[in-house]
């Protein structure tokens, strides 16, 4: 198709005629009504435009708002709205700034348009609005968090900024979690410090909560900063768990104390010893014991010490004072005044006494203790002075060897119970026996033979007594033996009573039943005859002699008195028993004392002495007296056998034999040191040492030899041949059979020799009888010779 010229100009000029039919009926003005220049925006903000149409002819159907940055004119957000009146007059548009415009400066541009698509432009009077939906940052510099503060005035200060719009506001805001405290803070000129001065004496005492609240000129608001400060008025309340402890038994005591307080975890706590600090822990915890235990002191020196406790807030807290003294020593009995050690107390009212002191917190009770190994006597005492005493009526007591014990509490309940006396009581008077039935003849010295048994004195004095006359007497005369006492003056021929008295350790005097002595006259045919009795029993030296008593399984031997330094040794002759011999060394005098060795079954130890290791040969239980204890003897030693024909059965040598000692106190048998001391045809002796009495076994072990073992020597006829030219034995078990019979040839061939010589030499007769001995004298001293 070709282009028309004419046409095309036709059209123009229509276009231009419509246009300016379309102008001529326009808007007359678009007006922005909100926001206006220099406005501060925040949040959801409506945006308002009207159209001035005075003629009616507009039809408005459009609003488009476009915000551009104030700075770079770029846009940076749009959006097209209908009108919201039936006029078509207002066009509204809400914009959510928070979401859709940063904060800053922006301009508002507006365009409206009609349905003929001819459009009105608003003017540029809009500019410079800005946006902000920042809360002002807040800063807060004190108080610090965490600080403490008990009284005065103190500044609260921060800083507060707001990048976009000026900062409106400030608030500070005081809490303890009940109540609230609202300040309006002042700004100090010029600056973003803002500040306020409060009296810390006009709160609560606390936890306190400071929030600021900060707003801008568009009420965005910081309400996020805050810190905790604590207000304590109020020390720590320190205790001592000690406080009514006012003597300590230990020297080195501990001591020990709490704090409790309504705001702080821990404190800073110091002992304060002697006005001295002992002791500093920085983080003692509250309500919490705390323990500190001292170095040694002094005995009998007072102390005192306090506690303080310093808290967060530096609030000082003190315990009372406490004074105490160190008392480790129990009461001392200086003495025992009455009775005296082995005094005998058989009757009446006894008046016990002894001398008790303490140098620490004072004695508190006395009581004497009375024993003798089954009953017990608890007496109280009554003070005089130092001196405590008690009276007791003997006929209460058992008789035999009792223990007087003094038991000396001081206030803090230390006791010495070591010191004690032993005395005896004893009623009963020996029991006398005559074994004569009568003495008649005409001896005017006779003999009476008695005995006498007690159960607590091994030996009494004994004096036989005619017609009421003393006749001699025995004053050493031993428990339960035959013994005799010979007239020590010649009788007249006459009839006599006789009896004999006993007097014991405790003046009880035993009398016999009388028998008849009758003395007749001498004459030339009569003849006189006498009996005797053998005494015996055991001991030591300078102890006064023991009372044996045994049977098949045990052997015992009772004293009236050990001495001290006494060596004594008690020789035991019973197959049964392995032990032969028991020796010791007294260290101190025991009263009554005895011992007794018994052999066991080992099911008849107690159930805490186990089974010996090895081969048991026997076990044995070696008892005492309480009198006769380990701490009263040394160098004690024990000496037994084992028959040859046990050793052989069970494949021992002698020197494989041992003693084991169980203590009372031990877990475990002990191997005591043994030898060997010698063996007869029979037995194998031993001797061993010992700590003490108690339980023993004899069983397979080591013992060292005491016995020299000696080569069988050379025979009496090998030493006297031993210049012979033979040089050895005979090799075979008949050797002492050829010596003889060598021996026996040897003289035969001498004795030949002999004669042969005498024939062939002629010599004389005493030549050759010189000869002859002398080959004869070789002859007898002289080995066999080897054929």
């Amino acid at each position: 198709m070709k282009f028309n010229k004419e046409v095309f100009i036709t059209y123009s000029i229509l276009l231009v005629l419509f246009a300016t039919m379309v102008v001529a009926v326009g808007f007359d003005s678009v007006t922005v009504v909100t926001p206006l220049s220099n406005d501060n925006i925040s949040g959801n903000t409506l945006f308002n435009v009207t159209v001035a149409n005075p003629d009616g002819l507009a039809n408005a159907t459009n609003a488009t708002f476009s915000l551009l940055d104030f700075n770079t004119g770029l846009l940076v957000y749009n959006v097209s709205v209908n009108p919201d009146d039936p006029d078509n007059l207002t066009f509204n548009a809400t914009i959510d700034t928070v979401l859709l415009l940063p904060d800053g400066q922006y301009n508002l541009s507006v365009a409206v348009s009609n349905s003929t698509g001819t459009t009105q432009v608003v003017n540029d009077s809009i500019t410079n609005i800005t946006v902000d939906n920042s809360a002002p940052e807040v800063v807060l510099y004190k108080p610090a968090e965490g600080e403490n503060f008990s009284s005065g005035i103190e500044n609260f200060d921060v800083t507060v900024n707001d990048v976009t719009t000026d900062v409106d506001s400030v608030l500070f805001n005081i809490t303890n979690g009940t109540a609230d405290t609202v300040f309006i803070a002042n700004n100090l000129a010029g600056s973003d410090d803002w500040y306020f001065t409060i009296d810390i004496g006009s709160y609560n005492e606390g936890v306190q909560t400071w929030t600021v609240l900060a707003n801008d000129s568009l009420l965005n608001q910081n309400d996020t900063e805050s810190i905790t400060f604590t207000i304590d008025r109020t020390a720590p309340i320190v205790n001592l768990e000690n406080a009514n402890k006012t003597t300590f038994t230990s020297s080195t005591p501990t001591l020990g104390f709490n704090f409790s307080d309504a705001l702080f975890s821990v404190a800073n706590c110091s002992i304060l010893f002697d006005a001295d600090i002992l002791w500093t822990n920085d983080s003692t915890v509250n309500d919490t014991s705390t323990n500190f235990t001292l170095n040694p002191l002094i005995d009998g020196n007072s102390y005192n010490y306090y506690v303080n406790c310093s808290d967060g807030s530096q609030n000082v807290g003190q315990s009372e004072t406490n004074v105490f003294i160190i008392d480790t020593l129990s009461p001392s009995v200086t003495s025992i005044n009455f009775p005296a050690e082995g005094a005998n107390l058989s009757s009446g009212t006894q008046l016990f006494d002894a001398t008790v002191n303490d140098d620490g917190v004072g004695i508190d009770t006395v009581t004497f203790n009375l024993t003798n190994g089954s009953a017990i006597v608890q007496l109280s005492t009554t003070a005089i002075g130092a001196d405590y005493n008690a009276s007791w009526d003997m006929s209460l007591i058992n008789e035999g060897s009792q223990t007087m014990t003094v038991e000396a509490n001081d206030s803090l309940g230390q006791v010495n119970g070591s010191e004690s006396v032993t005395f005896l009581v004893d009623r009963t008077a020996p029991n006398v026996t005559i074994l004569n039935s009568s003495i008649s003849g005409t001896d005017t010295t006779p003999t009476v033979t008695f005995n006498f048994s007690d159960a607590l004195f091994s030996q009494a004095s004994c004096t036989l007594y005619l017609d009421g006359t003393s006749y001699g007497s025995n004053t050493t005369t031993l428990n339960d033996t035959n013994t005799d006492i010979t007239v020590n003056s010649a009788l007249a021929a006459a009839a006599y009573t006789a009896e004999v008295n006993c007097t014991d350790g405790s003046s009880n005097v035993g009398n016999s039943s009388t028998i008849s002595v009758t003395v007749t006259a001498a004459s030339s045919s009569s003849s006189s005859s006498s009996s005797s009795s053998s005494s015996g029993g055991g001991g030591g030296l300078g102890s006064s002699a023991g009372v044996t008593s045994s049977s098949s399984n045990y052997h015992k031997e009772i004293w009236t008195s050990i001495d001290e330094a006494d060596a004594v040794v008690i020789e035991i002759d019973n197959d049964d028993l392995a032990i032969t011999e028991v020796s010791f060394d007294a260290l101190d005098t025991m009263w009554g004392p005895w011992i007794k060795v018994e052999i066991k079954e080992f099911e008849e130890l107690p159930s805490s002495v186990g089974e010996v290791a090895g081969i048991a040969h026997s076990y044995l239980d070696v008892s005492t007296s309480t009198t006769l204890e380990n701490e009263l003897i040394e160098n004690v030693a024990i000496e037994f056998q084992v028959a040859l024909t046990w050793l052989e059965e069970n494949s021992l040598a002698a020197s494989e034999v041992q003693l084991y000692h169980f203590a009372d106190d031990a877990t475990s048998w002990e191997a005591l040191e043994t030898s060997h001391t010698s063996s007869d045809s029979d037995n194998a002796f031993y001797t061993a040492s010992t700590p003490g009495f108690s339980y023993f076994a004899v069983a397979e072990g080591t013992s060292s030899s005491l016995v020299v073992e000696v080569e069988e020597s050379a025979t009496v006829e090998e030493i006297e041949l031993e210049d012979t030219v033979v040089t050895s034995e005979p090799e075979d078990s008949d050797s002492e059979e050829v010596m003889e019979e060598g021996l026996a040839e040897e003289e035969t061939k001498s004795g030949s020799g002999l004669g042969t010589l005498l024939l062939l030499v002629g010599l004389g007769v005493i030549v050759f009888g010189i000869y002859a001995l002398y080959n004869r004298a070789k002859g007898h001293h002289s080995k066999p010779k080897k054929n």
